[in-house]
């Protein structure tokens, strides 16, 4: 589970920013892989990094939607593993509130131009489990970390109840080549191939009718008594 207060990881070190990225589904279990090389080629271990100090705390709160109808919500915040369970939390939403929502979709409804990015899990022998592909037609400008965020200020892998989840690679697609996408991000082009059964995504703007129970929704931080200016939703998955 994942808390409002839990810092960030860094992003990926410039060492391990991929040249090529290839998205494989490992057997039955359908887990899916994230492998990337150094530009090098070379696979000996890179140098320690300077120490850098942490980052700011995740300004984003996570939670498990419980209930939803007619606007209304309720939610139940995300707390680490073992800790006392949480209340509930009811929410209406204005209708200037803006909610986005992670639609799943097929490779063949990524278009040139949109902007794709990777989000998964790193493990020390740098490979990633990778858990969303998130596709945005309408993506800002990428960011001072790398990543371009929709019109309503995520990047698409907020709604994770994974906290060490993270997005690693992103870029605007420039070519489409069979399963292979070429994307221009701030370290030059890299390829990345998805394989089948890869989670794919369409970040969209919907209305807070389209929030189901079982969903994942995530938001700023926000005060008690408040209501979030800004709100991302997840589908349960399967």
């Amino acid at each position: 589970m994942h808390q409002a207060t839990t810092p960030k990881l860094s992003r990926i070190p410039s060492w391990a920013l991929p040249a090529a990225v290839v998205l494989v589904v490992m057997g039955s279990l359908g887990a899916v892989i994230l492998l990337a090389q150094r530009a090098s080629g070379s696979d000996a271990p890179p140098q320690p990094a300077p120490y850098v100090a942490p980052g700011p705390l995740d300004p984003f709160e996570r939670f498990s939607v419980q209930a939803a109808a007619a606007g209304k919500v309720l939610i139940v915040r995300d707390a680490p593993k073992g800790a006392p369970a949480v209340a509930p939390l009811e929410l209406t939403f204005p209708a200037d509130t803006k909610v986005e929502r992670l639609i799943p979709i097929a490779l063949s409804a990524i278009k040139v131009g949109d902007n794709v990015s990777v989000s998964g899990v790193p493990n020390p022998v740098r490979n990633f489990a990778i858990r969303r592909v998130v596709v945005m037609a309408n993506a800002s400008p990428a960011g001072a970390d790398g990543f371009a965020r929709s019109p309503a200020g995520f990047i698409g892998d907020e709604t994770s109840a994974d906290p060490l989840e993270r997005t690693i690679v992103g870029g605007i697609v420039e070519t489409i080549t069979g399963k292979t996408l070429s994307l221009r991000g701030p370290n030059g082009v890299v390829q990345l191939t998805i394989e089948a059964a890869a989670p794919l995504f369409r970040l969209e703007p919907v209305t807070a009718a389209a929030i189901r129970e079982g969903d994942r929704l995530a938001s700023r931080s926000f005060p008690p008594g408040g209501v979030p200016s800004a709100v991302l939703t997840e589908p349960a998955r399967p």
